[in-house]
């Protein structure tokens, strides 16, 4: 799942960023410090969540929204903002926000939000599939393997696998090469 974090305070983009990461660790994070920077990341990846500070440079987080679903249809946006004011909340409710968080995040709060998220049956298969397909290239480091022999592994079509790859930013070559020489390589006696 590819999550954009928009934040002019590089120090909420972190903490976004710190709170997130450990729960989904197989989603992609972007982050961006205002408008223009986020739709060039939302041109490039196919986005499915947005955290939006509401007050950005250049453009409002919520006309950064409205931006966002004319390119990206399915993409859920959560409002982060210092401003507890009824005027924006009206404003995101129109919008159509998922959520609305205010600063400081309070890690409970996020969690909440984001619960739905893990359980989601469609996000739930799509992690598993990534997942599995991970363990396999992990297990069988010494191995030679390609695409079709780890798709078939976890049943599905390796063009449908090697798409759902690309959605997460892996490249099948290059996610496990490393990871297999250092692996493979000698140990040294200790």
């Amino acid at each position: 799942m590819n999550v954009l974090l928009v934040d002019d305070e590089p120090l909420e983009l972190d903490q976004l960023e710190f709170l997130i990461q450990p729960m989904f660790p197989l989603w992609n994070l972007y982050k961006a410090a205002d408008g223009s920077q986020a739709m060039a990341i939302s041109q490039k990846v196919p986005l499915h969540l947005a955290f939006l500070d509401i007050n950005l440079p250049g453009k409002s987080g919520l006309s950064l929204g409205e931006e966002l679903r004319a390119q990206h249809s399915d993409i859920d946006l959560i409002i982060v903002t210092a401003y507890q004011d009824f005027h924006y909340a009206k404003q995101s409710i129109r919008l159509g926000v998922e959520d609305y968080l205010t600063k400081p995040v309070i890690e409970r709060e996020l969690v909440e939000i984001l619960q739905k998220y893990q359980k989601s049956p469609a996000l739930a298969a799509y992690t598993r599939i990534i997942t599995d397909a991970m363990n396999i290239i992990h297990q069988k480091f010494a191995e030679k393997l390609n695409l079709a022999d780890l798709a078939s592994e976890v049943h599905i079509n390796p063009t449908y696998l090697s798409r759902r790859f690309h959605e997460n930013r892996l490249l099948f070559d290059g996610c496990f090469c490393p990871d297999r020489l250092w692996l493979a390589r000698p140990q040294s006696p200790q």
